[in-house]
């Protein structure tokens, strides 16, 4: 009896030792462990971007530095290459406190002067968009060189200074005389434009009849170019002086009082012939029995006490229809007025 009773408390320790150290076979408890099993792969996971002896959270450089990189903005460039330096750097900088603070300054330095250098380029830009605005203003309202000299217009002439006639109608002027007038809306300057004097027959410019002209014509005014005595005038010429200020005193005259070539040229010539389309010729007028003219035909011939005269102060190259010969005791010159 004694024996069966120990066997069976022998047993029943045996069965509350295992019970109190074996597996629970409760569902929620074997749940719990399951969770516990998934939230050690989520901390394994968070940890792999962690420092195994500090802990200090490091950042994803690269896909820090792809943002900076995809901002479209001017000076964007330099501003990226100072972040993602930052970035990279961000490890050691938190080992080294000193280290990061001087990177940082150094960083904001940086950045300030890359904003400074696209805020020079911005202005730089909108001073060339200012001064090429302003150039292309200008350049629509000049006139261009050739257009100044084309403007500039033989007006009237007068080639009979000082003769004295037999039938008693003697020259009213003493000298001969050119006129010029300005067209252009503004000044010309004169200097190194030439009055070339030239031969009817032949268009030969005459020895020493070339007229060098110097300052300068008004807008819209008239430059009067004072000769000498007319072919065949005495020493003693008749009539009086002229009665208009003169802005070039000069001697020129023609071979022949009647026909002449005279043209207004920006380039010397002391030889050889003028002909109207030379490079230079800004006015040509042949007159009389010329050989060469502007146009259809010659202008008329002048005499004594007759000049010709460009009444519309327009210059269309044609030399019969642009000039008329005029009675200078009838109609004087236009010139007086001004």
């Amino acid at each position: 009896m004694k024996r069966t009773l120990m066997l069976f408390l022998a047993m029943l320790l045996v069965f509350c030792i295992a019970g109190c150290t074996g597996g629970s076979n409760d569902p929620e408890e074997a749940g719990a462990s399951d969770i516990s099993g998934v939230s050690g792969v989520e901390t394994e996971s968070i940890s792999s971007g962690t420092d195994s002896d500090d802990g200090t959270s490091l950042p994803d450089s690269e896909s820090q530095a792809d943002s900076f990189v995809q901002i479209d903005q001017p000076g964007s460039s330099e501003t990226a290459d100072i972040l993602s330096e930052t970035s990279d750097n961000s490890t050691h900088d938190s080992q080294n406190p000193s280290s990061s603070a001087d990177k940082k300054s150094s960083a904001a330095s940086k950045s300030t002067a890359s904003k400074k250098s696209v805020s020079q380029k911005s202005r730089a830009a909108q001073s060339k968009t200012s001064v090429s605005s302003q150039s292309s203003s200008r350049s629509g309202s000049e006139i261009s060189e050739s257009d100044l000299k084309s403007g500039v217009i033989i007006y009237e002439i007068y080639t009979s200074g000082g003769y004295i006639s037999k039938g008693g109608n003697n020259a009213p002027y003493q000298n001969n005389y050119v006129v010029l007038y300005n067209t252009n809306n503004q000044a010309v300057n004169l200097n190194g434009w030439f009055l070339l004097i030239a031969d009817p027959k032949n268009a030969n410019i005459l020895t020493r009849q070339t007229v060098a002209l110097s300052g300068s014509i008004a807008a819209k005014k008239y430059f009067v170019i004072q000769g000498g005595q007319g072919p065949g005038a005495p020493k003693n010429p008749a009539g009086s002086k002229l009665p208009f200020n003169v802005n070039i005193t000069s001697t020129f005259t023609t071979l022949q009082r009647k026909n002449a070539i005279i043209a207004l040229s920006t380039r010397n010539r002391t030889s050889g012939k003028v002909l109207p389309a030379d490079d230079g010729i800004s006015d040509y007028v042949g007159y009389g029995s010329s050989v060469h003219f502007e146009g259809a035909g010659p202008a008329k011939d002048i005499s004594v006490q007759k000049i010709l005269r460009r009444e519309s102060h327009t210059d269309t190259n044609n030399n019969r229809v642009d000039f008329d010969a005029k009675n200078i005791l009838k109609t004087p010159s236009l010139v007086v007025l001004y």
